[in-house]
């Protein structure tokens, strides 16, 4: 059984319209993925595991009493007057992580997002410090476990 897993994030997106339309997709509580607003095919859907996930659609805007504060997660673009819009998300979320759907949806992500560097971080419902997110230069995904960083430099000072 998942842990109730909290997704704090704010990056920018790479100006790619398929992932540009499955974001604002993700973000749009009324719609359904029959309502195909975001002009993708929803017959062909990306190939990452991500989107085998029962609730892949509506995880950005989940939330739950687990987390104090309020889930909200947006899209916004601004005028780049040099080639089009720069893409800004933020993702304040929280789920029953049963299928790792945070972690998919990072993993899947990660590749579209400029420039690297920390991105937020993912926070279980009984943790004592939060897993740090950042993308590398080669836009992979690292999450660090910085209580385990923290247990390990104590016991290795200790030992010392």
């Amino acid at each position: 059984m998942g842990m109730f897993t909290e997704l704090v994030m704010a990056a920018q997106i790479k100006d790619d319209p398929e992932v540009i339309s499955i974001l604002e997709f993700m973000l749009d509580n009324n719609s359904t993925i029959e309502d195909n607003r975001g002009g993708w095919d929803v017959n062909n859907l990306p190939d990452h595991p991500l989107f085998s996930t029962p609730r892949w659609e509506c995880m950005l805007t989940a939330d739950s009493p687990w987390f104090p504060g309020k889930s909200n997660s947006e899209l916004r673009f601004e005028p780049n007057y040099y080639d089009g819009y720069n893409y800004y998300l933020s993702i304040r979320c929280n789920i029953k992580d049963y299928d790792l759907e945070l972690e998919l949806f990072l993993d899947w992500l990660s590749p579209y997002i400029v420039p690297e560097g920390f991105m937020g971080y993912l926070m279980y419902e009984d943790s004592k410090y939060p897993e740090l997110i950042f993308i590398t230069e080669e836009h992979k995904l690292e999450i660090l476990d910085i209580e385990n960083e923290f247990t390990n430099n104590k016991e290795d000072s200790e030992n010392g």
